[in-house]
């Protein structure tokens, strides 16, 4: 199965890409943390990922991509009946939660 010339410079423009996006990410880390706590740090990347990516969803979809037409509220309200279920909170009948089996071999 071979790819069309376009579709393997694509791909590897893609690729190129990914790694100019993440090389600098442990050389900045590696200064950063002995002054920044790594979880600020996480949270940093990832709100510059976020806004970023929906930057880019803007750009390549069109504003159009970011309207739910009311599909966020129904996830909410099936999100919130499912979770309020009894059967998605497993207990032993004592009000306990059951412990899982352990998997470490016995002794």
């Amino acid at each position: 199965m071979s790819l069309p010339q376009g579709h393997l410079v694509k791909g590897l423009g893609w690729i190129a890409l990914a790694i100019v996006c993440w090389a600098p990410l442990f050389p900045t880390a590696k200064r950063a943390l002995p002054f920044v706590d790594a979880f600020a740090l996480g949270t940093l990347r990832y709100a510059i990922g976020t806004v970023l990516f929906i930057a880019l969803l803007i750009a390549f979809e069109g504003r159009r991509a970011l309207r739910y037409d009311g599909r966020f509220a129904s996830l909410l309200r099936r999100y919130s009946a499912s979770s309020a279920s009894p059967a998605s909170t497993p207990s032993s009948g004592t009000g306990s939660p059951t412990r899982a089996p352990s998997t470490a071999p016995s002794s």
